[in-house]
């Protein structure tokens, strides 16, 4: 089904949730843990909220923190207002004002403490860059806890733009949001890592009136702020069907957004083959309607039998076959952000919101751990700056799927030639117009014979660096070359023939380019076993009369 632009009448979004409000209780007595920034509490949004916090330090308090929560209950804001909040702060703000992460452990420990708080939903508008994303031991074993509990868990999925995994919205039992705009079109910041592809319902995000610090409003866009969208929903869902306390509230909620979700395969996405699910307000409620109306009849039935009193926490949801209800189509499709808008247009802060955006690529060999960032920007829609690495190895070649392997047998003659013998590959691939076959091939750069990175050249040149690393792979076969460097961005992630996953990269040097590597030693001779040597490293392009170099140099010491 394609993405139409429709518009929607307001009356009926704001009747539509204010039922489903009603039927939840506006969240009451439902706890959501907020991992976030420390939450501004006397805001006058907020002071109707029961906010316990972890610690407090009101100098620490955060916007980003503070948007979040309003979005979950704020006054004419928010979608629960009766929920309560545990706020856990593990983003803060540095002098400069800008967000700083937090470490995979520390997460854990933050979502171990959420769930022994007795946190209902926990909401993480966090994310941090993965290849494979599968996260720390420690992390992983968290949020399995959580499912064991039946704590659901909402993390939004980043806003780098790339075809990366971002954690924890990346994990199994994780909720990953990512944000739509007004008029349903998936943000094209959202992160869509394989994992993240098939698991990620769409909230809106773009332009929504928060709360935030200096008693102000204001309008922020981030996928942070589709998150606790869907955690306000989940709150009204638990609630609404008397879930809390139940080991399976996660595993229901996460079942009803997603079949009563519109689901969406725009032909803007072009390559991606994938359902994307938006939330649909009205599929919804007639789902939380029937549920509770299967429920009673179920519950009338028993006691009728039994003649006795059931705790409705304790009794087991019936839920409803799969096919009972079909997701709305487009002309009742309803949209969140216009039914939580303020009675009178909310006007940008003169408290700017700070841009949060993901720091440059680590440069070292050894990089340090990971951080969890916020993922929000007061435009978050300008995409930021694409990883740049260099990178010096051998060049090496993967087939990716049997097939892959089938067709070269065959193309380098069945029983003579063998695919694997990269001599044979580099004769085969320079000989006549066998060079336009290169491209079927997923290139490797590797560090002592393990692929780190593949090179996937994309751009109007793809041609010629496509030639390039033929020769590459020639020259390093025939004449005994050891090293080539390659620079380029991150572009996303390649799954290897033996299922490995590693980051892709596109080359950005000039295809006409003949680049070299010099390496200058200094050493005291006197000194030698006392003092480290220090080595610069410069990449210099001898192509033409007046050789040049490229990039910034680089040095380092070693014994």
């Amino acid at each position: 089904m394609g993405v139409n632009n429709t518009n929607y009448e307001i009356s009926s979004e704001e009747s539509n949730l204010n039922t489903l409000k009603n039927l939840g209780q506006s969240g009451k007595d439902i706890k959501i843990g907020i991992i976030d920034g420390l939450i501004e509490r006397n805001h006058p949004l907020l002071n109707h909220i029961n906010i316990h916090c972890s610690f407090i330090n009101e100098e620490k308090k955060t916007t980003h923190g503070t948007a979040v929560c309003s979005i979950v209950g704020g006054k004419g804001l928010g979608i629960a207002e009766n929920v309560e909040i545990y706020n856990i702060p593990v983003f803060h703000e540095d002098s400069q004002g800008k967000l700083q992460g937090c470490s995979e452990l520390t997460l854990a420990k933050t979502i171990n403490e959420a769930r022994q708080q007795g946190c209902h939903i926990i909401n993480i508008s966090g994310a941090s860059l993965s290849v494979n994303g599968r996260g720390s031991d420690d992390l992983r074993k968290a949020v399995n806890n959580c499912q064991q509990a039946g704590i659901l868990i909402i993390a939004a999925v980043g806003n780098e733009g790339i075809n990366q995994e971002s954690l924890p919205a990346s994990l199994d039992s994780v909720l990953a949001v990512g944000a739509c705009d007004k008029e349903g079109y998936p943000a094209k910041f959202n992160n869509f890592g394989h994992k993240l592809r098939k698991k990620m319902l769409l909230a809106p995000g773009i332009s929504i009136p928060v709360a935030i610090t200096g008693n102000n409003i204001s309008l922020v866009s981030g996928s942070s702020f589709a998150a606790p969208i869907i955690a306000g929903f989940s709150a009204l869902i638990i609630r609404a069907l008397s879930l809390n306390g139940n080991n399976q509230a996660a595993k229901v909620v996460n079942r009803l957004l997603f079949e009563t979700a519109t689901k969406l395969q725009p032909p803007a996405l072009e390559r991606q083959i994938y359902t994307l699910h938006r939330l649909n307000i009205s599929s919804l409620l007639q789902r939380v309607q029937q549920e509770l109306t299967l429920y009673q009849q179920n519950r009338n039935a028993i006691m009728s039998t039994e003649d006795s009193i059931i705790n409705p926490s304790s009794t087991d949801l019936y839920l409803a076959p799969e096919n009972v209800i079909t997701p709305a189509t487009e002309e009742n499709e309803n949209y969140i952000f216009e039914a939580t808008k303020l009675s009178s247009q909310p006007q940008n802060s003169s408290l700017t919101l700070p841009k949060i955006n993901d720091s440059a690529a680590n440069n070292y060999v050894h990089a340090p751990i990971n951080r969890v960032k916020p993922q929000a920007d007061f435009d978050a829609r300008h995409i930021r700056h694409q990883e740049k690495i260099f990178l010096i190895g051998t060049i090496g070649y993967d087939f990716g799927t049997e097939a892959r392997l089938d067709y070269f047998t065959q193309v380098m003659g069945n029983g003579q030639g063998h695919p694997f013998d990269p001599q044979q590959m580099a004769k085969h691939l320079v000989a006549g117009d066998n060079i336009e076959q290169s491209d079927a091939l997923i290139w490797v750069l590797k560090v002592d014979g393990i692929p780190v990175y593949a090179i996937k050249p994309d751009s109007q040149f793809a041609v010629l660096e496509y030639a390039r690393i033929v020769n590459f792979l020639n020259d390093q076969e025939e004449e005994g070359v050891e090293r080539v460097s390659v620079s380029g961005v991150v572009t996303g992630e390649t799954r290897l023939f033996n299922g490995q996953v590693i980051p892709t990269v596109s080359p950005v040097s000039r295809p006409d380019s003949d680049c070299w590597d010099v390496v200058l030693e200094f050493f005291n001779p006197k000194e030698r076993l006392t003092t480290a040597r220090k080595l610069y490293r410069y990449t210099i392009d001898v192509s033409d009369i007046m050789p040049v170099t490229i990039g910034t140099l680089r040095s380092w010491y070693v014994y």
